[in-house]
């Protein structure tokens, strides 16, 4: 084991490194959904992006309420959206 020290804005912190063990890897992240207009065939380069789909949802409805004047109220919108993401 080795001594390391970081400063960290007015703390100080110091820690040892074991060279013998190797960190385990990090939790596989969960892939990002993404949105685009231009998926649904408009001419819009919005762009957007979330960690689940309802999360995104949520992100884009102002957007396409706005921009677009689509009505999120309608389930056939919602379902349009929702398979307009990847």
């Amino acid at each position: 084991m080795f001594p390391v020290q970081a400063t960290l804005e007015n703390a100080t912190i110091q820690f040892y490194i074991n060279p013998g063990i190797h960190p385990r890897p990090v939790r596989e992240m969960q892939e990002q959904k993404t949105f685009r207009c231009r998926d649904l065939g408009l001419a819009c380069e919005f762009e957007e992006k979330a960690e689940n789909e309802n999360e995104l949802m949520k992100r884009v409805e102002g957007h396409v309420q706005t921009a677009h004047q689509m009505n999120l109220e309608h389930p056939e919108v919602q379902e349009k959206i929702r398979k307009a993401m990847k």
